[in-house]
């Protein structure tokens, strides 16, 4: 039996709007740039969990675009043209803990070095990414 692929996503924004690539790249967390960044309530008695579409008002998550510029850096833009740029050099340390699921992990606050918190649905949110162990 032959298997055909016939077109591949990534996510660089968990429950955004996917990319299509020619190759994948594969590391030790998944495919690379894949799901890196997220949403994530910066207050409240869920601060810290991640958003996804499944949340209540967070339907339109799907068409946030994140895009990178191939040095690190990535462009988030929402559908009504809400834009942030966050330069990875600037974010030099792990100062964030997430909850995703049942899982904790260590995470970058992009909210605070970019000076932006994003109220998307029903939360306010900060970007935040995952720490890359692969």
């Amino acid at each position: 039996m032959d298997i055909k692929v016939s077109s591949c996503y990534i996510y660089p924004l968990k429950s955004g709007s996917g990319i299509s690539v020619d190759k994948l790249e594969l590391t030790q967390r998944g495919p690379k740039d894949d799901r890196l960044w997220m949403l994530v309530q910066d207050h409240g008695p869920n601060e810290g969990r991640f958003i996804t579409q499944r949340d209540t008002g967070c339907g339109k998550l799907a068409l946030v675009k994140a895009i990178s510029n191939g040095n690190g850096d990535i462009d988030f833009s929402t559908p009504d043209g809400r834009k942030v740029l966050v330069v990875e050099n600037d974010l030099s340390c792990y100062d964030s803990v997430v909850r995703v699921w049942g899982d904790v992990c260590t995470a970058m606050d992009a909210g605070r070095k970019c000076g932006s918190s994003v109220v998307f649905g029903v939360f306010k949110a900060t970007l935040s990414a995952c720490k890359n162990t692969g």
